[in-house]
């Protein structure tokens, strides 16, 4: 499941990563709230390494519109 969710937010061309799954929306919820930590801990990693690569500067990150901080 954690496979799913990097294919999700990182890029379309993963999806052999995950054997070309479709779960439902009540999967994906389920594996979310079940997995909470581990996903906060994912996205603030990936937003060190960005940064780190001078990719963003930190203050402000937006996926959809949604703004994280």
């Amino acid at each position: 499941m954690k496979k799913l969710l990097c294919y999700g937010f990182v890029c379309r061309s993963l999806m052999w990563l995950i054997g070309k799954l479709q779960p439902d929306h009540g999967t994906l919820s389920a594996f979310m709230k079940s997995n909470q930590m581990a996903i906060k801990k994912l996205f603030k990693e990936f937003t060190l390494m960005l940064k780190g690569f001078g990719l963003i500067d930190g203050q402000l990150v937006e996926i959809d519109g949604t703004s994280c901080r």
